[in-house]
């Protein structure tokens, strides 16, 4: 790779107001990895799976009543039910920390939990909501 000469003065104060102007919410990520004891759904459910998926939905909701929870969903759906990611409002990495060895799936051993920070400063959110409808369109 080329030396590259360094930014000039203005370059830099353009950057500068740019990176002032950015919101920088702090969000954080627990992406949740199924491990090698999850079982085989093809059969169906095995009971203490089922009640482990009920403690965790119950274990979200919870988190959704507290403020905690931004959104959260299962990832790559079409390849079979497994990873999740979860995006939490918190205070600090060890609150997520604290939270993601609470969430049933890996208290059952059943899935191991990663905590990311992530900062957000750029894009756009439109979210209706249809009351009547009961419908939420995002």
């Amino acid at each position: 790779m080329s030396e590259m000469a360094p930014a000039d003065e203005d370059t830099m104060a353009a950057l500068g107001a740019e990176l002032r102007r950015m919101r920088n919410r702090q969000l954080w990520l627990l992406e949740m990895t199924p491990n090698t004891t999850w079982p085989d759904l093809s059969a169906g459910f095995p009971q203490e799976f089922a009640a482990t998926l009920l403690a965790h939905l119950k274990w979200l909701e919870a988190l959704e009543q507290d403020g905690k929870l931004v959104l959260s969903g299962p990832m790559d759906l079409e390849a079979g039910l497994g990873a999740g990611l979860s995006v939490i409002r918190a205070e600090s990495r060890d609150e997520v920390e604290a939270l993601a060895q609470t969430e049933p799936f890996a208290v059952a051993g059943f899935r191991d939990n990663t905590v990311r920070s992530w900062t957000v400063n750029e894009g756009a959110l439109t979210v209706r909501v249809n009351l009547m409808a009961n419908e939420i369109v995002v």
